[in-house]
């Protein structure tokens, strides 16, 4: 299925997307208790994220399976694989990773291709990004810093299943490289097994209607 992540090739990795305004998705046995008191619009996001889940699963060759929400809501995957969902008010996306492939955690996070509020430039950028961001054009300036605030999320997703630690916002400083389609993300506090210090490498498209980043780590981080 052709999508906004596209573009993320690795061996043992599957990505599967589509748009979140379709019916609800049938849940397996262990699902159902995860969202019992959701509202129906998180009802249906989890279910569809879920249906494409069990699509990359089959791609991957690894059985259909449940993927619960763990009491924190991040996905409880079967053994063996790893993965990361996100979804905008129209379309949802779900990258899974296999551990015999080296892949030990990922994190995908897609946002609209929109200007960032002002008031959370100031609270999401650190100073090096801001003067990062008042070298773009003017009229890019609050586009880009919600790359850098998708870049982070897409950092804390692949981090955590690590290091077990919520992240603030100024907990890393990101570096954008737009034209290469790259990023860069240094960790400013401890979360270990990273150290203060510790560069995460990430993915970023702009396309005309979406920002996309991912992060995907190997056995090569330990």
């Amino acid at each position: 299925m052709t999508g906004y992540f596209s573009y993320l090739k690795a061996d043992g990795l599957a990505v599967a997307e589509g748009p979140t305004d379709g019916p609800a998705q049938p849940l397996f046995t262990g699902e159902e208790a995860s969202i019992a008191k959701a509202v129906p619009k998180r009802r249906q996001e989890f279910s569809i994220a879920r249906s494409l889940a069990r699509k990359a699963m089959t791609e991957l060759g690894f059985p259909q399976t449940a993927v619960p929400a763990r009491p924190d809501r991040s996905p409880q995957w079967p053994p063996g694989l790893t993965g990361s969902i996100t979804h905008t008010g129209d379309w949802c996306a779900v990258a899974i990773g296999t551990a015999a492939s080296g892949i030990l955690s990922l994190g995908i996070d897609l946002e609209p291709l929109a200007p960032l509020p002002e008031d959370l430039v100031a609270a999401i950028c650190s100073d090096d990004e801001l003067r990062q961001l008042n070298s773009k054009p003017a009229a890019m300036q609050s586009i880009f810093a919600r790359a850098i605030f998708s870049a982070k999320e897409s950092i804390y997703k692949a981090q955590y299943p690590l290091s077990g630690r919520f992240l603030d916002m100024n907990d890393v400083g990101v570096n954008l490289d737009e034209e290469r389609g790259r990023f860069t993300g240094s960790l400013i506090t401890s979360a270990a097994p990273f150290k203060p210090g510790h560069i995460f490498y990430g993915q970023l498209r702009l396309t005309g209607r979406h920002i996309a980043t991912s992060v995907i780590l190997s056995q090569s981080i330990t």
